[in-house]
């Protein structure tokens, strides 16, 4: 299970506060039963700002569906699926991002800290923002923080590096993501 807390670097709750804060929502989360999950997910699934790709479907559709898992065939089993997400909650198997403008030192000294004295994964998300001449915005996202691991598990479509990045974005047509603010 992942807590994730976004926060501007103007904001002054940058660094200790907003590691206490994710924590804070990481133990609460723990918590948590899978009938939890399924009960806050259905709220968030019948809300009008919901996408409506995913609005009024169930847990388990919208995770298929975000794992780009249409296909009847390609569906995890939904059993095995409940039983995996309760086995990480037993095991306190958690996630904390951090998503901020700009990293600023203390703040991945923090995160550094408790990676090497918690079982919990506390990963830095830098969302760098820049505007190309024409006035496209693009993003550049630096992750750091937390162990390097390779994606074992069958629901995962492996590890995006660098390389398999640039390889999808050349096969893709071309679109623009953003529009030009006017």
């Amino acid at each position: 299970m992942t807590a994730i807390e976004a926060k501007l670097r103007k904001n002054s709750q940058v660094r200790r506060e907003v590691v206490g804060q994710t924590l804070e929502y990481v133990s609460f989360l723990s918590t948590w039963t899978v009938e939890d999950i399924e009960r806050q997910a259905e709220s968030y699934f019948s809300s009008e700002t919901t996408p409506a790709r995913f609005r009024k479907t169930s847990l388990y559709s919208a995770m298929c569906l975000s794992m780009g898992a249409d296909d009847s065939d390609e569906r995890p089993d939904e059993d095995e699926m409940r039983a995996r997400v309760a086995d990480k909650i037993g095991r306190k198997d958690l996630r904390a991002i951090i998503a901020v403008d700009r990293v600023v030192d203390p703040l991945r000294r923090i995160v550094t800290f408790l990676n090497g004295v918690s079982s919990v994964t506390v990963l830095l998300l830098e969302v760098l923002e820049y505007r190309a001449p024409d006035g496209t915005r693009l993003a550049a996202i630096n992750v750091y923080g937390g162990p390097e691991r390779q994606a074992t598990h069958p629901l995962l479509k492996g590890v995006w590096d660098e390389k398999r990045f640039l390889r999808s974005y050349e096969s893709r047509p071309v679109r623009n993501p953003f529009p030009r603010s006017r």
